[in-house]
């Protein structure tokens, strides 16, 4: 098993979390592959985790919306994973990438 560390960054809330598949596989598969999972919602928690351990990788879930993340995980040069599929059916309530601007878009 990989000794290393890693950060599950989504916006979405623990409840969404713990009830849809798609980031509960996510999860299990970082498990599988890393020693120490760590799961937040938080910008702040995420960025915190970031600057405490030096080795850390960061899986970001929906790049679009994980942007201040991935630009401080990359100036303190972090390995970052994102995902950016767009669901059909998902319920969170959330914008989705169609009814944001075009600026946003590009």
């Amino acid at each position: 098993m990989n000794k290393k560390k890693v950060i599950f960054y989504s916006r979405t809330t623990d409840t969404h979390f713990e009830k849809w598949g798609y980031y509960r596989l996510d999860y299990e598969i970082l498990k599988s592959i890393y020693s120490k999972v760590y799961t937040s919602n938080s910008i702040f928690k995420t960025i915190f985790l970031i600057i405490k351990y030096p080795q850390i990788e960061v899986y970001c879930y929906w790049w679009g919306s994980s942007f201040p993340v991935i630009l401080i995980a990359k100036i303190l040069k972090r390995k970052v994973m994102t995902t950016g599929a767009i669901h059909m059916f998902d319920h969170s309530e959330m914008p989705d990438f169609y009814s944001k601007n075009l600026l946003y878009k590009i």
